[in-house]
């Protein structure tokens, strides 16, 4: 299995895996009613009608996928949250990955906007690239589905994966999971993560749309392993746990493992303002044997009111888990129609 933590140091070394790739020419379709049987070039998907779901690759392993590519030419507001992303390992019935593309990739509110993590590249223009290790054991299916209301113009796809003689020891499967709630619950926590098995949870991000003035972020970061009443791992205000400070109050910023991306209308912390926030825990996952539960509290301002007692508040959040476990997986969101993802306020419509 790819280590990151390696790829310099053990580049000089022999390879044994077979380096392949399927792409928009050589998928599935590739000589099917989507490309030209004449022209190859012709590399792309063509006008996904609403409602459709496409097969972008089917891989028989063992194996793993290195590496994710895809530029989308769509004319529909807000199209990545709207295109769907699933991803199916060793053949079972419920996906593993499964979010709007746009938040798959870091990319929060239906929008793009260039910044630059390790697991995550967006590129000039509208490339987005993934770099999550996705090792299967059996076989691997990768699909999207159009949850718009007008066909996708062009989809253009690259799939990097290894052919492996045997299959990977003592590895989990990736996983990643797409949930919201707009508006968030008064009083209660937001769950970015639920999951049972053995594993290791390997980060998040997570889109904010303010119902409210004032500052959304103060709220902490808590982490339950394996069943515990007292949380094991946890963070101070929500700008302290994605790695900034004091509200972000210089603009936005990106790195290898943390950032705050995006800032949109954010003047004054105003309602409708837009955020988005990632962590990566790739230097510092967290295992789990049994389970594992993610919260942050959603409080206002600093949190406290004249009696230290929480202040709580509601906004629109919404965020994409990652982690790798052990099958099977526990389901613990049912994701909402393309409609109710939107930002409320609507917000741009383009990166």
């Amino acid at each position: 299995m790819m280590d990151q933590g390696q790829w310099l140091g053990g580049l000089p070394s022999f390879k044994s895996y077979k380096a392949r790739s399927i792409t928009s020419i050589t998928g599935p379709l590739a000589f099917g009613t989507r490309l030209s049987r004449t022209n190859l070039n012709q590399d792309r998907l063509h006008d996904v009608a609403p409602g459709e779901t496409v097969t972008l690759a089917e891989m028989a392993g063992p194996g793993e996928i290195t590496h994710i590519w895809f530029t989308v030419m769509s004319s529909e507001a807000h199209w990545p949250r709207k295109v769907m992303l699933r991803i199916y390992w060793d053949g079972e019935d419920h996906p593993s990955v499964e979010a709007p593309v746009g938040d798959f990739f870091g990319l929060g509110h239906g929008i793009i906007y260039p910044y630059v993590s390790m697991p995550f590249v967006i590129g000039s223009e509208n490339g987005l690239n993934c770099y999550w290790p996705m090792p299967y054991l059996e076989s691997a299916r990768v699909e999207i589905t159009n949850e718009g209301e007008s066909n996708i113009d062009l989809f253009y796809y690259i799939i990097d994966f290894r052919d492996y003689a045997t299959a990977p020891k003592d590895v989990g499967l990736f996983h990643a999971k797409y949930r919201q709630e707009m508006p968030t619950t008064l009083g209660s926590n937001y769950v970015v993560l639920e999951a049972s098995g053995r594993g290791h949870f390997v980060g998040l991000n997570m889109s904010v749309e303010q119902a409210k003035d004032e500052w959304w972020g103060a709220g902490d970061a808590m982490i339950w392993v394996d069943g515990e009443d007292v949380f094991s791992v946890a963070g101070t205000a929500v700008e302290d746990y994605f790695g900034g400070g004091w509200g972000y109050s210089d603009g936005t910023f990106y790195s290898p493992f943390l950032g705050n991306p995006l800032q949109r209308e954010c003047a004054s912390f105003k309602k409708g303002a837009l955020w988005n926030v990632y962590r990566y825990l790739i230097p510092d996952p967290v295992p789990f044997q049994e389970s594992i539960r993610m919260e942050f509290e959603v409080t206002d301002d600093m949190g406290l009111s004249d009696t230290e007692e929480l202040i709580y508040r509601q906004d629109h959040y919404s965020s994409v888990a990652f982690w790798y476990q052990s099958e099977p997986h526990r389901e613990f969101f049912d994701i909402p129609p393309a409609h109710e993802r939107l930002p409320k306020g609507q917000g741009p419509a383009t990166g």
